[in-house]
Parts: C-alpha cells; structure tokens; sequence
C-alpha cells in the first residue's frame, strides 16, 4: 500500500474535444484533441511528483502495480470558502464534479504507478472542504485490489 498527498488545487480532468485539420501545405489531416481545463496538466504533474517521492521512501517501490489490478482511494480537500467559518459538517456541493477529479488522478499516475488506468478495480472518491487553516490537497493511497472470491 502506499499513501501520500498532492498539495494544491486540485484540477478536473475537462471534456476533451477532437477535430480533424488538413494542413494547406500538403494537404494531409491529423486529429487534434484539445481539453477545456488549462490547469489539469499541472495538477496531474503534481501528482506524478508527490507518487515519485513516495516511491522513493519504499524499497522495491517502481513497478510494484505495474499490471495488477488496483484500488484507488482518493480524498479531495478542496479550498474552504471564508464563508464557512469554522463550520466542519457541511458537504462540498459544488463544482468540481467528483468523477472528473477522480479521472485526473487516474491519468495523472498511469505510468507512474501503473501502466494504464484501466487497472483500477476499485475506487473511492470523496470531496470535502479542507479544514480551516490548511491548504487544499489530495490524499491518495494505492493498494492492490484483493482477489475476487
């Protein structure tokens, strides 16, 4: 099992839009996907480097899920609203939609800790608003999924 935590913002992974351009030069196409979410690529580069870290602290650490099928636990502590006070027992209700940050860590740590997302099994997502006084983060631990019965 390992656990760590991405500090910052975390990004969604946007809709991705493809279109074909055919070049005026020679007249060849190619498809171009664009995403709708700038920020994703440097939230998923921030994961990537705190699982590098982490792997760093454990022996054998590289490969270890590199084709076993994984659980995924993913605890979103997003930026509190001064609004909020020091309230605790209130959901996070708004945007980012749950599923599309899940979808960031998942691309973000295909091969880093594994060699597609496809692997995951298993996930838990959650959102919460991150406690007064603390900068917002993801907790994420991966473990090998248990055998089916």
């Amino acid at each position: 099992m390992l656990t760590f935590t991405a500090w910052g913002n975390a990004a969604p992974k946007g809709s991705a839009k493809g279109f074909v351009v055919t070049s005026k030069a020679t007249g060849k196409a190619r498809a171009v996907v664009t995403h709708d979410n700038s920020r994703t690529k440097g939230w998923q580069q921030t994961i990537a480097e705190a699982a590098g870290r982490a792997l760093d602290e454990i022996p054998f650490g590289a490969g270890m899920w590199a084709t076993e099928p994984i659980r995924l636990l993913v605890v979103f502590y997003l930026a509190r609203p001064k609004s909020l006070g020091k309230k605790t027992n209130v959901h996070h209700t708004k945007k980012p939609d749950l599923d599309k940050l899940a979808r960031s860590v998942g691309d973000a740590l295909t091969g880093v800790l594994w060699n597609d997302d496809s692997q995951v099994v298993d996930l838990q997502v959650r959102k919460r608003y991150a406690p007064p006084d603390t900068a917002p983060h993801a907790v994420i631990t991966v473990q090998r999924a248990p055998a089916l019965d």
